[in-house]
């Protein structure tokens, strides 16, 4: 007997009355799991499902939640409480701390203030898609705020709008939160499947050619920080990959650096509600990410004489030396804030005159340095870390017509081969 035909009440032991609906073509079941300790009236929520034991798993369920405390009655949950369920019960378990902490605040920053009223039972498309429409014309939200309302609303009026890219993460919160909230029979349907997120164009690479290479490393040569900015160019690293590199993993006699963390600043709100921020140190984002480089002779050489360096301020500095292994640190062992690294870059670029480039310009100016060079975009994907080759294809899309260019001079010396001598007439 097919199931989704049965149009009769169905009863099963202990999980109330279970029925086909055939206009909305679904299973419907209602039970009392419990009583309201506040008004003694009786919890009787209704599930749905497009399979009779999918109802009878969700009744199960909010029964255990019942007998756990942890049960929030269906037609007053709102989007907020789910989004907070969400976040803590499915995916700090599951995802990277840096991704919860992006997670947790857009949350609090965006979905929450605009959306997080309203009863997930009656959150609909159309104003998942006006809050979209409405956060392309709101601006971010600047890492600090001073306290004295003036100046605050002079930081805010120079600030830019929010990303697209930033509106489309929101979607992915939204979608995967709300899907979870189907599963589990809370909502007939994801009303953020329908929603359509902004387009998000991919950002014209800047990038420091080997001519403005050799400039830049000569006007930066008596900088402390000048080895990480070579280092940078010769490897192709992460800032925040660099930052957390130890002398453990770098093979000064074979030449080759192993990556196997990176750190991130990430933010956090205490219990008293102020965010706070820390640097946390954690493995790449995939197994792509753990990979092993070959130093350029160069970038070898100057590494050799750096760790010189940093072994006699070591001595210097005796019992102030908090030794933790790191490659680039100050002088008394502390990492250095990839913030700090960052901006000290832009503040030296920017003199050079080449005012867009960032640090991750740098790992730009490796990669098409090597695919200009001939290398395979699949050598090039793995020196990276990159998921995948199409990832670096479409990210270096902008060298192409060099690439071009020298294929075509490459067809040419082909096609130059020598011509049989003619044969005289008569």
């Amino acid at each position: 007997m097919n199931e989704k035909k049965a149009p009769r009440k169905r009863r099963g032991k202990g999980e109330g009355t279970i029925y086909w609906d055939e206009k909305r073509k679904l299973w419907v079941g209602q039970a009392t799991i419990g009583t309201d300790p506040k008004t003694g009236r009786r919890i009787r929520p209704t599930f749905y499902g497009e399979k009779q034991q999918d109802v009878v798993k969700a009744i199960n369920t909010a029964k255990h939640e019942i007998q756990t405390g942890t049960y929030t009655d269906l037609d007053k949950i709102t989007l907020g409480k789910w989004l907070d369920i969400w976040l803590k019960e499915y995916s700090r378990p599951t995802i990277r701390p840096s991704t919860y902490d992006s997670y947790e605040q857009l949350i609090r920053n965006h979905i929450k203030p605009k959306l997080g009223h309203i009863p997930l039972q009656k959150l609909q498309t159309p104003q998942i898609q006006r809050f979209y429409n409405e956060r392309l014309k709101t601006k971010r939200l600047p890492k600090t705020m001073p306290k004295d309302p003036k100046k605050a609303k002079e930081i805010m009026e120079k600030m830019p709008t929010l990303s697209p890219a930033t509106i489309r993460h929101m979607h992915i919160v939204l979608k995967q939160a709300l899907g979870q909230a189907v599963a589990e029979r809370r909502i007939l349907f994801n009303p953020a499947s329908e929603a359509k997120p902004p387009k998000v164009t991919r950002p014209e690479i800047s990038y420091l050619t080997g001519e403005q290479v050799s400039k830049f490393l000569e006007e930066v040569s008596g900088d402390r920080w000048y080895t990480a900015f070579l280092f940078a160019l010769g490897t192709g690293m992460r800032l925040g990959e660099i930052c957390a590199l130890r002398w453990e993993n770098v093979d000064l006699e074979k030449g080759i650096i192993h990556v196997k963390e990176a750190v991130r600043r990430v933010y956090k709100a205490d219990r008293s509600g102020e965010v706070k921020t820390k640097l946390l140190i954690h493995p790449p984002k995939s197994e792509k990410g753990r990979r092993s480089i070959p130093l350029p002779a160069e970038v070898l050489t100057e590494l050799k004489k750096h760790r010189v360096k940093q072994a006699e301020a070591k001595l210097l500095a005796g019992n102030l030396y908090n030794d933790q292994g790191y490659v680039f640190a100050w002088e008394d062992g502390r990492m250095v804030d990839p913030s700090f690294l960052s901006r000290r870059f832009k503040n030296l670029v920017t003199k050079g005159g080449y005012e867009d480039i960032t640090f991750h310009g740098l790992r730009h100016s490796y990669a098409s340095a090597l695919l200009v060079g001939g290398e395979h975009p699949r050598v090039v994907q793995e020196l990276l870390g990159d998921s995948t080759v199409q990832v670096v294809l479409d990210i270096y899309s902008h060298v192409a017509p060099e690439i071009k260019e020298r294929a075509a001079e490459t067809i040419d010396s082909f096609l130059k081969t020598k011509k049989p001598p003619q044969k005289k007439e008569g």
